[in-house]
């Protein structure tokens, strides 16, 4: 073929089609205004059982400050679990925040907007007012953009400034599905089996800067183990 010729001149061209895609605005008004009723569905219809969720209920009945944290891309069935409780929650006020903003309020929580990149600190100081008012707390702790599995400074500092318990949180399915997204979300598929892992709670550190990022590091480890631990107590399932 000359340069000057087009691809499309040639006859019974062989290129394959490209698939249409929805508008990004479509997407978002769908994910925020039906996201929540098919999160609701995709739990309801998996078999979803508890583990180790002894110590945090006692920790919340004696009415000592808790703080649960969860990945980006693992939170769903967690945050289903808590629904209606009113368990406040960090969201960020990217549009990823607006669409979990949607879900989470639909489920029962109460939300203070910000993230580590927009409005953070504004936003941590009103989680830790909550905490010590009493209000049990949740993070996600690898928002609003990753990296997936990475803790960012927020969890910790807001763990040491309300002398909060830490409690790591996930969950794992037999059979899901993952987004092609940074956090690789995840979904049970209907009549599947999920399993939620609460980690051993982690007691309030020190409202200093060593202590701070020390426990940064060691949450991150704990909450990747817990990860790890759910998925193979899945794999056990379907063996």
């Amino acid at each position: 073929m000359q340069p000057s010729e087009s691809l499309t001149s040639l006859p019974n061209s062989s290129l394959p089609e490209k698939k249409a895609k929805l508008p990004k605005q479509l997407l978002f008004l769908l994910a925020t205004r039906f996201g929540h009723f098919l999160a609701r569905l995709a739990c309801r219809w998996t078999r979803v059982r508890i583990v180790n969720a002894e110590p945090v209920q006692e920790l919340e009945r004696k009415g000592v400050p808790v703080l649960y944290a969860t990945w980006h891309g693992r939170m769903l069935v967690p945050v289903w679990w808590h629904r209606g409780t009113g368990l406040m929650a960090m969201v960020s006020r990217h549009e990823d925040g607006e669409m979990v903003s949607q879900l989470v309020v639909r489920m029962g929580y109460r939300t203070v907007r910000g993230s580590s990149t927009r409005g953070g600190g504004a936003a941590a100081r009103q989680m830790v007012a909550a905490i010590r008012k009493g209000r049990v707390a949740a993070m996600i702790c690898d928002g609003p953009r990753g990296p997936a599995m990475e803790m960012k400074i927020g969890t910790p500092w807001i763990a040491a400034m309300a002398g909060a318990w830490t409690i790591p949180i996930t969950w794992a399915g037999t059979r899901v599905w993952r987004f092609k997204s940074w956090d690789r979300f995840q979904v049970p598929k209907p009549f599947s089996k999920a399993v939620i892992l609460v980690g051993d709670p982690l007691p309030p550190i020190e409202k200093k800067v060593e202590a701070i990022e020390a426990f940064r590091v060691r949450l991150e480890q704990k909450m990747n183990e817990l990860v790890l631990k759910a998925e193979e107590q899945v794999r056990r399932q379907t063996r």
